[in-house]
């Protein structure tokens, strides 16, 4: 067995062990459903929480909750016939498409049930009814008790979690679905099934536009929040373990240098490379070498400066987030990552924690770990449920009698390489950065 092969089974063995099986990914995605499902229920309109949390991928204290807030009594259109069978309490706006992934939304028919907020944000360009995504941005913001914001979303901090919240509509696009479906595939990724599915479902739109275009101020970009959710969750074993450990490279190396890919970057990245090869490869033993081939593909997309969306190939995600300057940095970055080889892995802190341990300690691990996370899964359900009525978690019998059953849990049992970090802890957020992280 080579090297290469050694390196892959104990990196797929370690990844297992430490929160990425594909069990703990399919607990995520069903927390996350549901939890989609009971905000929009209690808001009255449909909730989607997408990215690597909706993916299964990022543990519960990693990263941000991306939220889709869906518009409700508003619908996007490219068929202009379509209209009348759309229901009278609907309004309707029509596409119209300018740089790839992006259009405008002209107002074609006022439906009964109507946003005042949104109707402010109608403006005349060239004789037309647009809505403007800015206008959007702006009345959103200045209505929402944000604690930062970054393109269309605005972020809050609420006890111990970030969500990312974006408004968004619903959209008609059946002919770029077709179009992504019936593209040429030598090998039958994603199944033949999800390929036929797809283009019967909606995309949706969110209030941001190209930049430099010179409608930016009117555009709204093309998102595939749901769809793209059914095509990770085809993903096999081995491919969603590379999605996590590209997003542990990014965050771990790349990042600690001043430059970054998106995750929604790596996320098409992985997509490409299922598409482009026969699924049998995705195996735990080739696991690194699909890490190298994923790094040098992404190195190439820098020197060429172009990101292909995988549901939209024209558009390119590159130069929307990486500035000129920065390309050459990151260039160079990549480079030194791939020189590295598997010493990559020993600079990755969300690795490193626990390559001490030997195999029955990190057995012990497994368990441990996932045991805690199901259980802070659960309080974070149960928080979000009480705060959606109202309630206040802290005066919840149930709430505080699990909250202090875990603290205590969580500062025994462990291995004891593991241990002697936990008496480090001073506060409980050491422990759950810890373990949550």
């Amino acid at each position: 067995m080579s090297s290469l092969e050694d390196t892959s089974r104990w990196l797929y063995r370690h990844m297992d062990c430490t929160g990425s099986s594909m069990k703990m990914v399919e607990i995520r995605r069903g927390v996350y459903r549901e939890l989609s499902q009971s905000t929009g229920r209690h808001k009255g309109v449909k909730v989607v929480i997408s990215g690597s949390k909706g993916d299964g991928i990022s543990k519960l204290m990693e990263g941000d909750i991306d939220m889709a807030i869906f518009c409700p009594s508003y619908t996007c259109i490219n068929d202009s016939n379509r209209v009348q069978s759309i229901p009278r309490s609907t309004s309707v706006f029509q596409i119209a498409n300018t740089c790839p992934g992006y259009c405008t939304l002209e107002l074609t028919r006022r439906g009964t049930h109507r946003s005042p907020d949104i109707e402010q944000c109608l403006v005349s360009f060239n004789g037309k009814r647009l809505l403007s995504s800015f206008v959007l941005r702006e009345r959103h913001a200045s209505g929402f008790p944000y604690n930062s914001r970054a393109g269309p979303a605005l972020t809050t901090h609420e006890s111990g979690y970030s969500t990312d919240y974006v408004l968004t509509f619903t959209c008609e696009c059946e002919e770029i679905l077709k179009r992504w479906a019936s593209r040429p595939r030598k090998y039958d990724w994603p199944p033949l099934s999800l390929r036929q599915r797809i283009p019967q479902m909606n995309g949706n739109l969110v209030a941001t536009g190209m930049k430099g275009s010179e409608t930016e101020l009117l555009e709204w970009r093309y998102c595939f929040n749901e769809i793209e959710k059914l095509i990770v969750k085809s993903l096999n074993d081995t491919q969603t373990k590379l999605y996590r450990i590209l997003k542990t490279i990014n965050n771990d190396i790349v990042k600690k240098r001043g430059y970054s890919l998106s995750s929604f970057m790596i996320k098409n990245t992985v997509l490409w490379l299922a598409e482009t090869n026969h699924q049998q490869l995705f195996r735990p033993e080739t696991l690194f070498t699909w890490i190298m081939k994923a790094l040098r593909l992404l190195k190439h997309a820098v020197k060429m400066n172009y990101v292909s969306y995988y549901m939209i190939p024209e558009r390119n995600l590159l130069i929307e987030k990486i500035n000129a300057s920065d390309r050459w940095p990151l260039f160079q970055t990549f480079s030194d990552v791939l020189k590295s080889g598997p010493d990559m892995l020993s600079s990755c802190e969300t690795i490193n924690k626990y390559t001490s341990l030997q195999p029955q300690e990190m057995t012990l691990l497994k368990e441990k770990l996932e045991l805690y996370e199901l259980c802070r899964l659960y309080l974070f359900q149960r928080h979000g449920h009480l705060t959606m009525a109202d309630k206040d978690p802290e005066t919840d019998t149930l709430y505080n009698d699990m909250e202090q059953t875990i603290r205590m849990e969580l500062r025994s049992g462990w291995p004891p390489q593991i241990q002697q970090k936990i008496r480090a802890c001073r506060r409980h957020a050491d422990l759950q950065k810890m373990f949550l992280c």
